[in-house]
């Protein structure tokens, strides 16, 4: 598992990227006033997949994560403007990946929800969403109004089809452009298997790699412009 954010510096700008597995899920709150971040929990806990589902009837009516399901990962992605100010449009990019055995998941459905976002002012200028399972880009969608990221992100679910190798690879990639310091999008992501046995959640094995860095940078906080 791979979390990564990368910000453009104008001004004073905070990227931040975590990875845990079988642990306390952090929250999207917890990205307020970052200007990139990615955050991604594999096996998540129960208790955070229910919180995360609370506000998105539609997703948690799919049972995605919850019950006897499990959920295979939570995840966050969220980019905006600078803290300090800065002039023009400012770009910045979040990426999640998971690399899952997933011998003991063959034959079942993936699916993915997509959580209602955390907006701030507009949201942005321009956001590109894309998801790529195993090499294969399975959405990639641009989007240029609030409207428009609703239809495809609030509250809805992606149907992956069902699991056919024995490792399963995916990406979440969130490429966003501000152009005013009102502006910020968070979006929180569960994907699940239905009725996984005690003993196939088991028997998956995930990779863990973090990597967390920003355009231009290589500290966690530093002023400067480009």
């Amino acid at each position: 598992m791979e979390a990564m954010s990368t910000e453009q510096v104008s001004g004073t700008s905070t990227a931040e990227a975590r990875a845990e597995v079988g642990a306390a899920a952090p929250a999207v709150t917890l990205a307020s006033g970052l200007q990139a971040a990615s955050y991604a929990t594999a096996l998540p806990l129960s208790s955070d997949v229910a919180n995360a589902l609370a506000g998105n009837p539609t997703v948690a009516a799919a049972g995605i994560g919850s019950g006897t399901q499990g959920a295979l990962g939570l995840l966050v992605l969220k980019g905006g403007y600078a803290n300090g100010g800065g002039t023009g449009l400012i770009s910045s990019t979040s990426q999640v990946s998971f690399s899952i055995n997933s011998t003991a998941l063959t034959g079942l459905p993936l699916r993915v929800g997509l959580l209602a976002p955390v907006v701030s002012g507009s949201g942005f200028k321009t956001l590109e969403f894309t998801v790529v399972e195993n090499g294969t880009t399975e959405l990639d969608d641009t989007f240029t109004t609030l409207s428009g990221a609703a239809a495809v992100l609030d509250d809805k679910i992606l149907n992956l089809g069902v699991v056919t190798t024995d490792t399963l690879d995916l990406q979440f990639d969130f490429d966003l452009t501000a152009q005013n310091s009102s502006e910020a999008f968070a979006e929180e992501i569960v994907f699940a298997v239905p009725e996984p046995s005690s003993y196939a959640l088991m028997g998956i094995g995930i990779a863990v790699l973090v990597c967390g860095r920003k355009r231009s940078m290589f500290r966690r906080r530093r002023s400067g412009s480009s």
